[in-house]
């Protein structure tokens, strides 16, 4: 309970001194080089505009959540897997970046670095995601 409520008013905080508060929703494929596009899974998040042509935000899905940082060549995110995983609360870090494919739609190339999760192997992922 005390983790959950900390969460909330860290976000909350965030949000209050963030310039721009953009929802996202994302269809992302998990692992590319293993799993093709066989399977993918819709992604909810907030993203945060400060200054400089930095955001920051926090996404999350069925199976993990994180928090990432991202400027125009690039992004890095620090998360947890969480519910069905199978590695439930082992980290992961991603590495990518993000091309603006039309509007407010982007797609997203990221690398998944597992070292710390016993089960799960690195993986290349893709999102679409849209900002509102």
């Amino acid at each position: 309970m005390k983790k959950s409520l900390s969460a909330i008013l860290i976000s909350l905080l965030a949000i209050s001194y963030a310039a721009d508060v953009t929802p996202t929703i994302s269809l992302r494929v998990g692992d590319m080089i293993n799993d093709g596009l066989a399977f993918a899974s819709p992604v909810i998040g907030l993203k945060l505009s400060g200054s400089e042509d930095v955001t920051t935000g926090f996404d999350a899905n069925a199976t993990s959540s994180r928090i990432y940082i991202e400027r125009s060549y690039g992004k890095v995110g620090f998360g947890t897997y969480t519910g069905t995983h199978a590695d439930t609360g082992s980290p992961y870090f991603t590495v990518g970046t993000s091309y603006s494919a039309y509007g407010n739609l982007n797609v997203e190339l990221e690398y998944v670095m597992n070292n710390l999760a016993t089960g799960t192997a690195d993986a290349l992922q893709m999102s679409l995601t849209v900002a509102f």
